[in-house]
This record gives structure tokens, C-alpha cells and sequence, in this order.
């Protein structure tokens, strides 16, 4: 190929006039390379009151009390909503069409407003699913200095915690297994296991009705400051590689638009 043909095609790729091709979106990339089910809500939500589901709209969500694009978001461009710490909450409905208990992943990204909220004595809750009391998922930072995971399967309990003070974005997920796929549960801050995989499980029972963001139920132990990307994995789960790859692909996604 001549070097002038070779122009005309490497400008054909880049696009009209050589111009770079548009990076894939942080959800784009957690959708298509790291087989996520949902993720909401997306950073740059416009005015109004639903939260978007970007892999299917059917899942959107309501919201109540959030300052939309109030703050700069995890990924390089974005700006994400924050929470009041009082009355805002939000929920996803659909949970019926999408949910599989028995072996799945989540992770969501926070940011609390200042260094002393660590130290509130306030339980405040990043995302909750549940059927019940004996099974049920939820990502929270607890009242003194730390996150945690709870895990409750088929009415077996489990919680892990890790020591966290930043005032930065950081990221809390867990993976689970229940008795019939493997029993394990894991959790992760910033892509890394943290504590000892947990087991012992019973086997999960029923479908979460609701899952709420930032609240364990309406207007109670709500968030405060930021959070962006619930990711949510059904029917199998990310290995550790993943997680810690699908953490650290934030730094290479463009901003995000709303499907």
C-alpha cells in the first residue's frame, strides 16, 4: 500500500478528517468487557427524576432529594449526583426480569463529603438488595471509620469490613455463591479482596422486590456525599483479575451519556 492510500484508510478508521475515534464509555466498557447485567446510575444524569439503568431501560429507577451532576465523578469527565445524608433516596424496580440470588457480583462507587463523616456513629448505606431478612445483599460504611459488606444467604450471615478514611472516590463490591454454586462470598474495595473469602451459606430463596441506592429502606441511614456506577453481575461472577481490571478501566473510558 502506497503511502497515500495508506492516508486515505488510517483517515477512514479515525473517522471523518483523521479525527480520533470517540473512547468507549466507563459503562460501555463494564458492559461489554466485563459482562455487567445493570449499571446505574450512570454519572451525567440529566435534570429530572429517574436514575438510568444503562443496560436496559426497563430497569430505570425513581429518584427523590439527589443533586444531579453536583460533583466530579470517578471517571475522567463526569460529574455525578450527590446525597444529602437526610432525606434522599432512590429505588430500581424490574429486580423480577434481571435478578438470579444464587451467584452474582455488584460493585458501586462513593465518596462521602468530608473526612469527618467517617466518624459520624451513622450507618450509611451505599446499595441494598433484599428479599428478607435471612437473604439479602448491602454495601455500607459503618459508624466508625470503615466499609463493610453483608452478606445473608439462605439465613446465613456473614460480614466483612475494611478500615477506609479517604475522602476520595473509592469502589466496595462484593461476589457471591450460594450452597448450590459454590459457596463462597468475597468482598472488594478498589478492585483488591479484602478480608477472607467467607462460606457456609444456605442456598438463596426468593427475589428482591426493590433495590435501593444509598438507603436500607425509605428516608433511613441514607448516604452522604457521591455515588456513581452500581454494577451489577447476575448468573456468574467476576473473578478477582476482573474486578481488579474493571476498577482500574476507569481511567481509560470517555464520559458518559445516557442511553
Amino acid at each position: 500500500m502506497n503511502r497515500r492510500k495508506l492516508a486515505v484508510f488510517i483517515a477512514a478508521l479515525s473517522g471523518s478528517g483523521g479525527a480520533a475515534p470517540a473512547l468507549p464509555t466507563y459503562a460501555e466498557i463494564l458492559r461489554d468487557t466485563y459482562g455487567a447485567s445493570e449499571v446505574y446510575p450512570l454519572t451525567n444524569i440529566p435534570s429530572g427524576t429517574t436514575i438510568h439503568a444503562f443496560v436496559s431501560g426497563a430497569h430505570d429507577g425513581t429518584l427523590s432529594g439527589w443533586t444531579l451532576q453536583n460533583t466530579a465523578g470517578p471517571v475522567t469527565g463526569t460529574l455525578a449526583p450527590t446525597l444529602d445524608g437526610t432525606t434522599a433516596n432512590s429505588d430500581i424496580g424490574s429486580l423480577a426480569l434481571i435478578w438470579n440470588g444464587g451467584m452474582g457480583g455488584m460493585f458501586i462507587f462513593g465518596k462521602v463529603s468530608n473526612v469527618a463523616d467517617w466518624s459520624d456513629g451513622v450507618s450509611r448505606f451505599l446499595v441494598s438488595y433484599k428479599v428478607d431478612n435471612s437473604n439479602y445483599f448491602q454495601l455500607s460504611k459503618h459508624g466508625t471509620l470503615g466499609l463493610e459488606a453483608w452478606f445473608s444467604i439462605g439465613g446465613i450471615t456473614k460480614v466483612l469490613r475494611s478500615a477506609q478514611t479517604t475522602t476520595d472516590w473509592f469502589s466496595l463490591g462484593l461476589t457471591w455463591k450460594d450452597s448450590a454454586n459454590g459457596n463462597e462470598g468475597k468482598m472488594y474495595v478498589n478492585g483488591a479482596q479484602v478480608g477472607a473469602t467467607q462460606t457456609g451459606f444456605g442456598a438463596w430463596a426468593g427475589t428482591p422486590t426493590i433495590l435501593r441506592l444509598g438507603i436500607a429502606s425509605a428516608n433511613s441511614s441514607v448516604w452522604k456525599g457521591g455515588l456513581a456506577y452500581n454494577t451489577v453481575k447476575f448468573g456468574s461472577i467476576w473473578s478477582p483479575t476482573e474486578m481488579a481490571n474493571a476498577y482500574a478501566a476507569r481511567l481509560t473510558g470517555g464520559p458518559d451519556v445516557n442511553p
